[in-house]
């Protein structure tokens, strides 16, 4: 994660404001292809130098929903590409692209034509809301940062900056997992939080947490595994976990957190606040057990066919 509230390095940043390089590609020719209407208004402009640079605008804003002057570079394919409809040189994009005013006029043209607006406060307030709807299913950065631009753009909204973005991503991600958190730390009795905390501290008898022994199995299929893996599944099953109401988080959101859990150590726990920590080590923990149950029964599996084996030699 990058620091302060970006998590985008400058690379990957780069590559949602990517412009295709290939005349011959899907997105070149569906959003570089000029209608005859557009070539109308382009026609109005005199100079040809405006007719080529507001046609490049106006497909730069259909493409990236980021305006001609977000950009550092075109490619020369995309001007070629355009020009070419027009039958303008493609020399004449140098001296459109040094007129900062003309520019500036174009995009307001482009504005009021073809009904884009600027992103505001209510848009951020829209995109927020529309966010959380979609991080209370699937948390992951880049999908949610997809999601945002397809909709701004969906919206004819112009696209603020790739970092503003970021921003706005991080805070729905804190809200949804705040949420996420009150939901199932409510569920989460006084009795079941203090073996929560029980689980992840070194007792005054043992030499590590109970959380590294429930990890510790075993991959031999042996009696003894089998003996070693029920034995921890008696153990979480002890502590009720399952009566948690985990109803209202979508599935792909409880099995992120499970993920989460399994990377975390005892000491990880202990730095989460409390709503944090008992909220993914109860996940973890359910979901945990089922895992256990299956590797039993196939521990158990290999058992009974290892004495048909035998069975048969003898």
């Amino acid at each position: 994660m990058a620091r302060g509230g970006e998590f985008l390095t400058s690379k990957e940043r780069k590559e949602y404001m990517k412009l295709p390089n290939n005349a011959n590609s899907f997105e070149t020719e569906k959003f570089f292809m000029l209608s005859d209407e557009d070539i109308q208004v382009i026609n109005k402009h005199r100079k040809t130098s405006n007719k080529l640079g507001f046609a490049v605008q106006l497909c730069i804003i259909r493409y990236t929903g980021w305006t001609l002057m977000d950009f550092e570079n075109i490619p020369s394919e995309i001007i070629l590409y355009i020009s070419e409809q027009l039958k303008i040189s493609t020399f004449e994009f140098q001296s459109y692209n040094k007129r900062q005013p003309t520019r500036y006029e174009h995009l307001e043209e482009i504005l009021k034509l073809y009904g884009y607006r600027r992103f505001k406060t209510n848009d951020r307030e829209y995109l927020v809301n529309y966010l959380i709807d979609k991080a209370l299913k699937n948390n992951n950065l880049k999908y949610l940062i997809i999601e945002a631009i397809n909709e701004l753009k969906k919206c004819k909204v112009l696209l603020p900056s790739i970092v503003t973005i970021e921003n706005i991503i991080i805070e729905v991600r804190k809200y949804v997992d705040n949420e996420i958190f009150d939901l199932i730390s409510t569920s989460v009795s006084n009795e079941q939080k203090i073996s929560l905390d029980i689980l992840i501290n070194v007792q005054s008898t043992e030499k590590k947490t109970k959380l590294s022994w429930l990890r510790e199995i075993s991959g031999k299929s042996s009696s003894k595994a089998f003996n070693s893996v029920a034995d921890r599944i008696e153990y979480i099953r002890s502590l009720k976990l399952e009566n948690i109401d985990l109803s209202r988080i979508h599935n792909n959101r409880i099995d992120e957190l499970y993920k989460l859990g399994s990377n975390y150590e005892a000491y990880d726990f202990k730095r989460f606040d409390d709503k944090k920590r008992y909220s993914i080590l109860s996940i973890y923990l359910v979901n945990f057990c089922r895992k256990l149950i299956d590797q039993a029964i196939e521990i158990h599996d290999i058992q009974i066919k290892n004495m048909q084996s035998f069975g048969k030699k003898e």
